[in-house]
């Protein structure tokens, strides 16, 4: 991991990671936002491929009726 820039001279000037509470709340803020971010995009993915798995499960399974065989595409077999 690369180390960040602080954001007061207490915390830029020390070897460690964040100290001060101002620079601790902010990179927890950040971390947080991110991981928002994150899980929102996660969950509109996630919402997508179930759309799409859905309607591919509907078209094998009224395929794979009309059928003896069943097709390449199915999922089920």
């Amino acid at each position: 991991m690369t180390r960040k820039s602080s954001t007061c001279a207490i915390c830029e000037n020390s070897n460690l990671a964040s100290i001060c509470t101002v620079c601790v709340n902010y990179r927890v803020n950040s971390y947080g936002t991110n991981l928002t971010t994150l899980k929102s995009r996660r969950d509109s993915l996630y919402s997508k491929l179930s759309e799409v798995l859905v309607a591919k499960i509907c078209a094998c399974s009224s395929v794979c009726a009309t059928q003896t065989l069943p097709s390449a595409n199915c999922l089920f077999f």
